[in-house]
């Protein structure tokens, strides 16, 4: 099982179901992501295993910014420009050129829940 470091504010709205949508650049261990894996995420001393339900692939921030709902990226942030801001506090320029993936996940008990695995 693959495994993903995350903040862990952002680990904490992943497992309450607000943050559906997980950012990241194109590294290429997250290029090779597909969907039905499951992911453990890691954030401080606690972990959660993830489903990736879909994956987006864009050439930019701002190509994101503009398709992907801001809420389901980063819970309580409306503005397509205040969540671009927010990214690239994390994301040096230079790492944006690698290109942008969006992980659509689901902590995985939910997946079992619905079902699906």
């Amino acid at each position: 099982m693959r495994t993903m470091h995350i903040r862990k504010p952002y680990l904490d709205q992943i497992r309450e179901g607000r943050k559906t949508l997980e950012v990241r650049v194109g590294y290429p261990g997250i290029l090779k992501i597909g969907p039905g894996e499951v992911i453990e995420m890691i954030g401080g001393e606690e972990r959660l295993i993830v489903r990736v339900k879909d994956i987006r692939r864009y050439a930019s921030f701002e190509d994101m910014v503009a398709t992907e709902p801001a809420d389901r990226i980063a819970p309580g942030i409306v503005s397509r420009k205040e969540l671009l801001r927010a990214i690239r506090e994390i994301y040096p320029s230079d790492r944006e050129r690698l290109g942008v993936v969006v992980l659509e996940v689901r902590p995985e008990h939910e997946a079992l829940q619905l079902g699906t695995r």
